[in-house]
């Protein structure tokens, strides 16, 4: 924790909390990380714009994220899911401000022996409550009769996750 402090030593502000959409980002940033957490904002493409704004000229951005097939499973039942942008998209938002210095994109899928434990890790990431998506008691037992005879393998029943990191240079 001293080390923490002692990074804040000298500084006019101290980093605010909040809305990072809201905030106002202090400026001549040198670096941004950001682990999955783009995807929950409201216009992405606008707060690249903002980014930029407050990165020194070869300064660096690095971020991961979901994509599309994020949950396909679930999706494909309830048809409930986030939005998740392309990687083409995201490349799209920051190409005038920025250059790609790494881009990669993975999918992996997660078993679990029950639909149970299923509906239990997406609880668990906070993404169960993003819709206005009614659980009844039928509507439970229709939704784990159709994940196992649609998903079911000799694993367990699969989550499935696309995910990409990109590593950007501010032009």
């Amino acid at each position: 924790m001293l080390q923490r402090l002692d990074a804040f030593q000298g500084m006019e502000k101290i980093p605010s909390f909040g809305d990072i959409e809201d905030l106002e980002l202090p400026q001549d940033l040198s670096l941004v990380l950001s682990g999955a957490t783009f995807q929950w904002l409201s216009d992405l493409p606008v707060f690249f714009k903002k980014l930029a704004a407050v990165l020194q000229p070869g300064a660096y951005l690095a971020f991961s994220l979901f994509g599309p097939g994020t949950l396909k499973e679930f999706s494909s039942i309830t048809s409930v899911a986030l939005r998740y942008f392309s990687d083409d998209e995201i490349l799209s938002f920051i190409e005038a401000d920025f250059a790609v210095m790494s881009h990669e994109s993975y999918e992996d899928t997660i078993f679990f022996p029950s639909v149970r434990e299923v509906l239990g890790h997406i609880r668990a990431t906070g993404v169960g409550g993003v819709s206005q998506y009614q659980w009844t008691r039928e509507r439970l037992r229709s939704f784990g009769a159709q994940y196992v005879t649609d998903f079911m393998r000799e694993d367990g029943v699969p989550v499935s996750y696309v995910s990409s990191t990109f590593v950007l240079r501010r032009r």
